[in-house]
């Protein structure tokens, strides 16, 4: 069940997590677990849509097959969202100050 916690506390440990993880793998030691605070897919886009703000800005399968997904607020919070095929949905990362760059048609980043 995918329990309340307060926006600043879950983003901070989901940023803390996914840092500590790849800053070990840079060293050459293997990754630490991380605990991913994950629940129903339908739960979680509920819960960051109503509580807050945030909505689908956009979505890409991965070479593995689950569905990433962002969603942003307008205040620039975001959340990445990892889904498998039994439904279940990971927050993988959150943040803020989410900016949109359109690319002009030919143009490369």
């Amino acid at each position: 069940m995918f329990r309340f916690i307060p926006g600043a506390i879950l983003r901070r440990f989901a940023v803390a997590a996914l840092l500590l993880t790849i800053a070990s793998t840079w060293a050459g030691a293997a990754p630490l677990p991380m605990l991913i605070p994950c629940a129903d897919r339908a739960e979680v886009v509920d819960i960051l849509g109503k509580q807050y703000g945030e909505h689908r800005r956009g979505l890409g399968l991965t070479l593995g097959g689950q569905l990433l997904e962002i969603f942003v607020a307008k205040n620039g919070h975001w959340s990445a969202l990892l889904s498998y095929s039994d439904g279940k949905t990971c927050m993988i990362a959150a943040g803020e100050g989410w900016l949109e760059e359109p690319i002009a048609a030919g143009e490369q980043s």
